[in-house]
């Protein structure tokens, strides 16, 4: 047994070059690396024969119930792999399979059709010499996109997008045995092939009492709840819908108060289970915050009160947080590392308009990777994320 280097490749020493010894690849791994909704929507326009996936090793990676055919089942199985409902393929099988690089599909439209050289390969040393090295092909079931991690560093959707998203729900003041309904919308919703993301509840404030409520766009094979844990998992298509998408919201939440305060304080986001992403209908990746919005005087709407991404980001000494106001307020600005712990907070009384914060690094700490970063007034509470760079 030998380990590969971080190139993927590996010597063997001392084989006879008249030999045909058996080489075996495994890689253990999570059957989550790489998988997401975007490799849904793929697959399931594949299915619909919109856009054929163009390539044997993404068909293989298709098949992700192990049936040796693209169905109905392998997106079932893709859904409940992102919604993290899973944790093992219905197969049994390891989440990566490696095929001989050097095998000609004869039909690489349906390559699972074939007898192809997999796991195990009798390889002819002979054809293998000097600058003729072995090609063995990784494919990370159910990951169509190829954006699987082949090493242990994570990669955020901040560092692969600089367009950002707000979901927005409306600021509520709870109180402790009170029912509560709580409206998710998202403007650009018509203009999106898809989304996923995770809502985590604080237990001991909010219990979860239906999901969907009533309508929206969400239906119940797009969500996964975990109540120990306090998550809700949301994977969606606009493929699942029928029709246009206009004036819709995403869903309507019910919970139950348990604590007094404000909803910001006990929902957010909970990027560690699935990245809160958003893929358009142009082919773009965005990133989706979560916001909450407070009602104000008439004529004040939403979208009056924005937070922008903050310029330059990444950034490495310094940067600055721009937002924008319907009104007078005090706005305070929260600076957060990736597992919540406070870096920085600074306030100030702004006027009307677009204003903003700078920030120099040693004021969070010098902490570097994905930061948050949230801006609260009295029109409501908004998110974002920033990259720091080393």
């Amino acid at each position: 047994v030998a380990m590969t280097d971080e190139s993927g490749m590996i010597m063997l020493a001392d084989l006879p070059i008249n030999s045909k010894p058996m080489i075996a690849a495994r890689k253990d791994d999570h059957i989550k690396n790489g998988v997401t909704t975007l490799d849904f929507l793929l697959v399931q326009k594949h299915i619909l024969g919109q856009e054929l996936l163009d390539s044997p090793y993404k068909i293989i990676a298709a098949d992700a119930d192990g049936s040796g055919e693209i169905s109905l089942m392998d997106l079932i199985t893709i859904r409940r792999i992102v919604l993290d409902a899973i944790n093992e393929l219905p197969s049994g099988k390891d989440p990566w399979m490696f095929v001989d690089g050097h095998y000609t599909f004869r039909n690489p439209a349906n390559p699972l059709q074939e007898n192809y050289p997999a796991m195990a390969m009798e390889v002819e040393m002979a054809q293998h010499l000097d600058d003729k090295p072995m090609h063995i092909m990784a494919i990370k079931i159910g990951d169509v996109d190829n954006s699987a991690l082949t090493s242990g560093a994570p990669i955020t959707t901040s560092a692969r997008s600089e367009k950002q998203l707000q979901l927005l729900a409306n600021e509520i003041e709870l109180q402790a045995g009170d029912d509560y309904l709580v409206q998710f919308n998202l403007d650009e919703l018509n203009a999106l092939e898809g989304l996923q993301l995770t809502l985590k509840y604080d237990r001991q404030a909010l219990e979860l009492k239906a999901i969907p409520a009533t309508g929206g766009v969400l239906k119940e094979e797009n969500l996964h709840v975990n109540a120990d844990r306090g998550l809700i998992a949301v994977s969606w298509t606009s493929l699942d819908v029928a029709g246009q998408t206009d004036g819709q919201y995403l869903a309507t939440i019910a919970f139950k108060a348990h604590k007094a305060g404000r909803l910001s304080e006990y929902l957010n986001l909970f990027d560690a289970a699935v990245p809160a992403e958003a893929y358009g209908k142009d082919g773009s990746l965005a990133t989706l915050n979560l916001g909450f919005t407070k009602a104000t005087e008439a004529g004040v709407t939403a979208t009056d009160f924005r937070l922008f991404q903050n310029e330059p980001n990444p950034f490495r000494s310094q940067t600055f947080i721009g937002f924008e106001l319907p009104g007078e307020s005090n706005v305070v600005l929260s600076v957060f590392d990736a597992h919540g712990r406070l870096l920085h907070r600074d306030q100030a009384d702004f006027g009307k308009g677009k204003q903003g914060f700078t920030i120099n690094r040693n004021q969070v700490s010098a902490a570097s990777g994905l930061l948050y970063y949230k801006i609260e007034s009295s029109f409501g509470t908004l998110t974002q994320k920033m990259l720091l760079l080393d």
